[in-house]
């Protein structure tokens, strides 16, 4: 690599607060601070990320308005090509995939690199546009000169669909442990304004209200819990019929009075750190899971379902059930709320793993290390 440093621009669809726009900015942050030039473009302008970007970064927008505004937003894309002069442009997810990879041949020459985010991502669990979409990323992914999967999973599930993995590495997620830590004063005062005393179980579930998370069988799950002093908080928005839906159900279990909907949480390391043990319930289509990571980081040992790389993120400090299965579900969480009490060091080992595995600092370097080796078309190694 030469001396001088690269010239890099992401694109993704929004920087709205979402588990790939986090780790987006911190990669993106990170590789300002080491020098790098760095521009971030999303479809729409603003979002509650966006003030946490580096000064040093470039921002710009394409104004889509709409989901079918498309002309203009194409020629503003092409023209910030001809402006920022990337070396490389750095794609997040299946959309600005295909418009990176597809606006390629009309821009100044820059080599892509795509960012695969998910696992698990079958027919069934997709509308018609997805499948379409799904199949152009499959025929274009041989126009990637580097694909960046956050799962050795998710990596082995787009080969196994036919996306060209040739120059295909796995890094996985990176977690800042100096933001999220265990902060027992704000995990008290979140007990207290939910009515929950200091000697009941909580278990948690930060993640968006969305049937890919499996909200409905976590509340089965937790209906069958042997502990009737448990609390569930639900930490994420979504769409209202959805939320009405779920409190319903909850209505119905009988658990109205042990299951708090807070909608959308700025602060979720109060969450963690309220919290015995988090969960993710997903149903289908995570690579490495942020939230469970998070959640570690905060000292917070979790339950995960076998998707994608959350088994590895969790190790020994945690446990899982096949997705979609209650009983087995209730049975992990019951187990891991035990494992609490008889491991006094299970928090500390929480954080540990963490630490040693899932690093900001880990993310940085190695993916840094990827995009100069593709810059200087030297041969990749996958991980």
């Amino acid at each position: 690599m030469s001396a001088k440093k690269p010239n890099l621009m992401f694109l993704i669809r929004s920087l709205e607060t979402g588990g790939a726009e986090r780790q987006l900015v911190a990669l993106a942050n990170g590789l300002a601070d080491n020098g790098w030039t760095i521009s971030v473009v999303t479809y729409y302008p603003g979002g509650d990320l966006e003030e946490t970007l580096s000064p040093k970064i470039g921002r710009h927008d394409l104004g889509k308005t709409s989901r079918w505004h498309l002309i203009g937003p194409l020629r503003t894309y092409l023209s910030l090509i001809r402006r920022i002069r990337p070396q490389a442009v750095h794609s997040y997810m299946d959309s600005a995939n295909l418009l990176a990879a597809a606006l390629r041949l009309f821009a100044r020459p820059h080599k892509l690199i795509w960012g695969i985010r998910t696992s698990d991502m079958r027919d069934g669990h997709q509308d018609a546009l997805q499948k379409l979409l799904f199949r152009l990323e499959t025929r274009l992914s041989r126009s990637a000169d580097l694909i960046i999967a956050n799962s050795q999973t998710g990596l082995a599930f787009a080969q196994s669909q036919g996306i060209s993995t040739s120059n295909g590495i796995a890094i996985r997620n990176g977690i800042n442990t100096d933001r999220f830590s265990r902060d027992e004063q704000a995990g008290t005062a979140l007990r207290t304004r939910l009515g929950i005393t200091a000697d009941a179980p909580v278990i948690s579930i930060v993640a968006r209200l969305d049937p890919v998370k499996g909200h409905g069988v976590l509340l089965d799950a937790f209906a069958t819990l042997n502990d009737p002093k448990a609390h569930l908080i639900i930490a994420g928005g979504g769409p209202d019929a959805l939320r009405n839906s779920l409190e319903a159900q909850a209505a119905t279990l009988g658990l109205a009075n042990r299951v708090h909907f807070l909608g959308n949480v700025s602060d979720t390391q109060a969450v963690y750190s309220a919290s015995d043990i988090a969960v993710l319930s997903s149903l289908y289509g995570e690579g490495t899971p942020n939230a469970p990571a998070e959640a570690m980081a905060c000292g917070t040992p979790c339950v995960v379902t076998e998707l994608g790389d959350g088994p590895f993120v969790v190790g020994d400090t945690g446990e899982t059930a096949p997705p979609g299965d209650a009983q087995a579900l209730s049975s992990a969480l019951g187990r891991l709320l035990g494992r609490v009490k008889s491991e006094p060091d299970l928090r500390h080992r929480t954080r540990a793993r963490i630490e040693e595995e899932l690093s900001v600092s880990k993310l940085i370097t190695d993916t840094q290390a990827a995009i100069e080796s593709t810059l200087d078309k030297q041969p990749l190694s996958v991980l």
